[in-house]
């Protein structure tokens, strides 16, 4: 029933509203007249790493409506991935994307990507190896994923990607090199880590961070697919006008939530690193 759907609907995303506001309470509220800036970097702290800082809400208003945000695991690495070198050479794309029956529109994510930036290596489905990344990687300004990555809360070094004919792990992370601008994870809770002693992490982050991307853009949680195509679509566009990628994303972020008020649809993509 149309009816029942739409009531249902409703109560999710004032429960979810609720949760939001009451954390932007204890947050944000206490120094909300002191962030005069028009972009946050948030580094979190334990489990805090796990919250979407940027849809916490007054009751009127998101953070993201006022403001762009990014994230970093802690001010060194943050500190780091602002003195990595830009990218030199052709300023190429690599697109790596495995669609399945439970993400069909993966494939015109990849399309979408692939448009968008111009100069792209595009690989699907089978083709879409680790051994394309190793050896497009390197030279690739923009690395684009798009898949489904596992999380392993049990042993978070065993936290892996799915391509197209492997599982590319932590461990495997740590053996490439790459110096790219920007890689994109976009899949189901790609942006997931664990924290342990010291407030560190250990995840796909810290290992594409440690391969030498100055910039993630990450999913923090399972994310519809066909929403997500039109995500990316519209902020790879909007990076190639403004060349900013933290303003690209919350140019992105605020065109889909015009269309899915529910922050289910908006609210997982987080950008990690640096963000201009």
């Amino acid at each position: 029933d149309p009816e029942i759907a739409q009531k249902l609907e409703k109560k999710l995303l004032q429960a979810t509203q609720a949760h939001l506001e009451e954390l932007y309470t204890l947050l944000i509220a206490p120094i909300r007249d002191q962030l005069q800036a028009e972009h946050l970097i948030i580094v979190p702290h334990a489990f805090l790493h796990y919250l979407p800082f940027h849809a916490l809400s007054d009751g009127k208003r998101y953070l993201i409506d006022d403001f762009s945000v990014s994230y970093a695991p802690s001010s060194s690495i943050f500190a780091v991935c602002q003195e990595k070198p830009q990218h030199v050479g052709n300023v190429e794309t690599l697109v790596l994307a495995v669609p399945d029956a439970r993400a069909p529109f993966i494939e015109e994510e990849a399309h979408f990507v692939a448009s968008a930036m111009g100069n792209a290596r595009l690989f699907m489905g089978a083709e879409a190896t680790e051994e394309q990344l190793r050896a497009h990687g390197p030279s690739s300004r923009f690395i684009h994923i798009a898949t489904h990555g596992y999380f392993r809360q049990d042993n978070p070094m065993f936290s892996s990607i799915r391509l197209g004919n492997s599982l590319l792990s932590l461990f495997d992370l740590y053996q490439l090199r790459f110096n790219a601008e920007l890689v994109t994870l976009s899949g189901c809770g790609t942006g997931m880590n664990v924290v342990i002693g010291g407030d560190e992490l250990i995840g796909l982050v810290r290992g594409l961070l440690y391969a030498g991307a100055q910039t993630l853009m990450v999913s923090l949680w399972e994310v519809h697919d066909q929403s997500t195509a039109e995500f990316m679509r519209d902020f790879y566009q909007g990076y190639r006008t403004s060349a900013n990628k933290a303003n690209a994303l919350r140019s992105a972020v605020l065109k889909l939530k015009e269309k899915h008020r529910h922050p289910y649809y908006w609210a997982a993509f987080a950008l990690v690193g640096k963000f201009s």
